[in-house]
Parts: C-alpha cells; sequence; structure tokens
C-alpha cells in the first residue's frame, strides 16, 4: 500500500511538479523579454516625443520581477507575471479552442491538472 503511495506521487511529481517548472521558466523568460522590449520603446519614445513636447512624461519602470509599466503622459500601460498555474473546469471554453484541440497531448495535460 505505501509503495502504491509513493509511486502515485512520483507519478504527480513527474506530470505536475515538473510541468509547473517548465512553464514558469517559460513565462519567466517571455516576460523578461517582455520588459526589455518595454524599456527600449520607452527610451525611443522619450527621445523622440520629448523633443517635440518635453511636458510629456514618457518613462519605464520595472516595479519589482514580477511588474513593470511604461508611463507616457496620462496613461500607463502596466505589466504584471501571475506565477500560479490556474486549473480550469472540465466545460470550459478552453478545451474548445483549436489550439488545444489540434494537440490532444496539451489537452490531455490540461485536463490532468485539473484533476
Amino acid at each position: 500500500m505505501q509503495e502504491d503511495n509513493y509511486k502515485e506521487i512520483l507519478s504527480k511529481l513527474e506530470s505536475k511538479a515538473s510541468l509547473k517548472q517548465a512553464i514558469y521558466r517559460s513565462t519567466a523568460e517571455v516576460f523578461g523579454l517582455t520588459k526589455t522590449i518595454l524599456s527600449k520603446i520607452a527610451g525611443k519614445l522619450h527621445a523622440d516625443y520629448t523633443q517635440k513636447d518635453p511636458s510629456v512624461e514618457v518613462n519605464y519602470q520595472e516595479n519589482n520581477q514580477f511588474e513593470a509599466q511604461l508611463k507616457f503622459s496620462g496613461d500607463m500601460l502596466m505589466i504584471s507575471m501571475h506565477s500560479n498555474i490556474f486549473n480550469f473546469d472540465e466545460g470550459h471554453s478552453i478545451f474548445q479552442t483549436s489550439y488545444v484541440k489540434a494537440d490532444t497531448y496539451l489537452e490531455l495535460l490540461w485536463r490532468d491538472l485539473c484533476t
């Protein structure tokens, strides 16, 4: 009985924990690239637009590892990275998307994460 429980724990680690870590690493990498791009856009906008109107504020600010903002005058684009994995109910519309339907392995992983 204990051996079966241990094997189930190993199985869950393999199917869920490793997947969650892979998703986190991928998300963190894309988020880092997004912050880099926003920073460059802010620098270019600041350099190009403040010549026309120096009263318009354009800047990029990284609030913490998981949040950044691009401010231009009175408007702000804020991005944040959530490090959580979200579960969807069995009947959720995500399972009806062509992306999930096209990848049966992905659909199985989603369903496994939901249980």
